[in-house]
């Protein structure tokens, strides 16, 4: 009777042991979980000793370096992503995609950024304010603005993305292709008027945005031979105004 009560005894206490030794390690991983993040913050072994940024041509390097400064120069805890929300804040969505990669050396470990930036099709403004736009429909900052260069989109009112990019595909793009050029497109409810760069400065009208599909950009291969007046391309049909 007392060898049962001992077994019984001696099997409570390893279970005791085994209740403790399960509390220490979720307290131990606790522990690392709480001070392990703030270690590879503060050490100066996860800082990037060099940042080099390429790729970039208008984002000036010092904006994502000062993106990376921001993050802490971690090397093992920065992410393209996190870099990406930094970047899209602090360049007004200028930046389209980054890569990032570490070299290590003997002299610490080199974080490389390789940025991919909006390429601008077109200038939209709309109530004073401009943007710029990319083929996608993506607006982005004009503050790194060097040039000038491609049409000028006058908006009466927001429009949707795939409206916008169609008018790209469509019109924009068609246009400069038959060598015309773009010099501004006015959009309004009933209508879009395009005015080319070309000498005599051709004007076309057009359908309301989101009627701009392919049989628009097939009609505007004619207007790419004429040298001057207006063209009328609404109601299925090719008409010289004058």
């Amino acid at each position: 009777m007392g060898e049962g009560n001992s077994g019984k005894r001696g099997g409570g206490f390893r279970k005791l042991l085994l209740y403790v030794a399960v509390a220490a390690w979720f307290v131990s991983m606790a522990f690392v979980g709480f001070f392990f993040p703030f270690f590879v913050d503060s050490s100066p072994l996860f800082k990037a000793q060099r940042v080099e940024i390429e790729g970039n041509e208008l984002v000036p390097a010092q904006e994502v370096r000062e993106a990376v400064r921001q993050l802490g120069d971690n090397w093992l805890l920065i992410s393209e992503s996190v870099l990406m929300e930094k970047l899209k804040d602090r360049t007004g969505n200028s930046v389209k995609d980054v890569e990032l990669s570490r070299n290590f050396s003997s002299k610490g470990v080199e974080l490389k950024v390789k940025v991919k930036e909006r390429v601008p099709v077109a200038l939209l403004s709309m109530e004073g304010q401009s943007v710029l736009v990319d083929e996608k429909g993506e607006v982005f900052s004009v503050k790194y603005l060097k040039k000038d260069f491609f049409p000028v989109i006058y908006l009466h009112k927001a429009i949707d993305k795939r409206f916008f990019v169609n008018l790209y595909n469509y019109v924009i793009r068609p246009v400069e292709e038959y060598g015309l050029g773009v010099r501004e497109i006015y959009v309004s409810e009933d209508k879009v008027v395009l005015y080319s760069k070309a000498k005599g400065r051709v004007k076309v009208i057009l359908p309301p945005v989101e009627f701009i599909d392919s049989v628009v950009a097939q009609r505007l291969k004619l207007v790419g031979t004429l040298k001057g007046g207006t063209v009328d391309l609404r109601y299925n049909k090719f008409l010289l105004v004058n």
